[in-house]
């Protein structure tokens, strides 16, 4: 194959993986505005439970209620939290030792992309501007292949933790309809 071809391939796909980084990174923000639409609901609807419930005599298993309910909504709150700030989940099923695969070790896969981004970066900028452009050009595709890595991985977490905080948030909404009803009404 001649230099010409090998070097469009890899233009090629140098620009893929931009692309690929590119979607990864909108998949974050994403779930990042998820994650501020449930903490938002969380304290908007814990502000209105105060609010609504502050003069009714409640009996003690409405109240048992409600604190169940104020600690889905606490647990919504943290988990969306958990979505806009971290990208370890919040809630991490299986004990042990951290597992090669990065499905059932997500944060040890982020490190190790973290890692492989910086190698990728410190042996792109060790070329000087005479090395030869396919050398650049694979390097510079390890490159963008280790960020795509790390911020596909990323988004992932944040991706699980904006699902537990709205699985969270919606049963948080049907218990304080549930007590809504009977505790406001005064026939029940």
């Amino acid at each position: 194959m001649d230099p010409d071809s090998l070097i469009a391939k890899a233009d090629f796909l140098i620009e893929e993986e931009r692309q690929r980084f590119r979607l990864a990174e909108e998949r974050a923000k994403t779930y990042d505005s998820e994650a501020t639409a449930v903490i938002t609901g969380a304290i908007a609807a814990g502000a209105a439970t105060v609010a609504a419930f502050s003069k009714v005599k409640i009996s003690i298993g409405l109240g048992l209620g409600l604190l169940a309910t104020g600690f889905l909504l606490f647990f919504a709150l943290a988990a969306g939290l958990a979505a806009r700030r971290a990208p370890e989940p919040l809630i991490k099923f299986g004990f042990g030792r951290p597992e090669e695969d990065p499905e059932k070790d997500p944060v040890g896969a982020k490190y190790a992309a973290t890692a492989s981004e910086k190698e990728a970066d410190e042996a792109f900028s060790t070329l000087n501007l005479d090395a030869e452009a396919q050398e650049l050009r694979r390097r510079s595709l390890e490159l963008w292949r280790a960020r795509t890595l790390r911020i596909a991985i990323v988004a992932d977490a944040k991706e699980r933790n904006a699902r537990q905080s709205l699985v969270a948030f919606a049963l948080a909404l049907v218990a304080l309809a549930t007590f809504a009803s009977s505790g406001l009404n005064p026939s029940v």
